[in-house]
C-alpha cells in the first residue's frame, strides 16, 4: 500500500500517522535482512533500518516488488517472521509482523570493538 501525493508535507503526515498507530518502541538498527516469497523460491535481500515488536522498516538496493504477505529473516538475530506490506515510499517499506518472530539460531556474530 503507497502513501504517495505530490505534497511532502501531506507525505510526512502519512507516516507521523503511521508512527502513531505503532504497537512497540522502533529501535533504529542497520542489519542484513532477507524477504522470502513463495517457500525460498524468491528471495530479495535489504536493508532492516529499524524494528519494533509490531514490524520493520526495510530498505531496498532496488524497486522490488512484493506480495501483500512474506517472510522477513533477521540472519544476525536468527529470527524469520511473517509480514505484510503496510507502506511503500520509493525502495523503502515499512512492514507489520503478523506473529511472534521464529527463533532459527544467527548465523553469525556480530562484533562491535572500541578503536584505540
Amino acid at each position: 500500500m503507497e502513501h504517495k501525493t505530490n505534497d511532502p508535507a501531506k507525505d510526512d503526515c502519512c507516516f507521523i500517522k503511521q508512527a502513531e498507530e505503532r504497537n512497540g518502541l522502533r529501535r533504529r538498527v542497520i542489519k542484513r535482512g532477507v524477504v522470502s516469497i513463495n517457500d525460498g523460491a524468491v528471495t530479495h535481500y535489504c536493508a532492516v533500518k529499524d524494528v519494533s515488536s509490531s514490524g520493520a522498516h526495510l530498505k531496498f538496493d532496488w524497486l522490488v516488488m512484493l506480495p501483500e504477505r512474506f517472510w522477513l529473516y533477521i540472519e544476525i538475530d536468527g529470527l524469520k517472521v511473517e509480514s505484510q506490506t503496510k507502506w511503500r515510499k520509493g525502495l523503502e517499506i515499512g512492514v507489520k509482523f503478523l506473529n511472534e518472530p521464529i527463533v532459527t539460531g544467527a548465523k553469525r556474530s556480530q562484533v562491535v570493538s572500541s578503536v584505540a
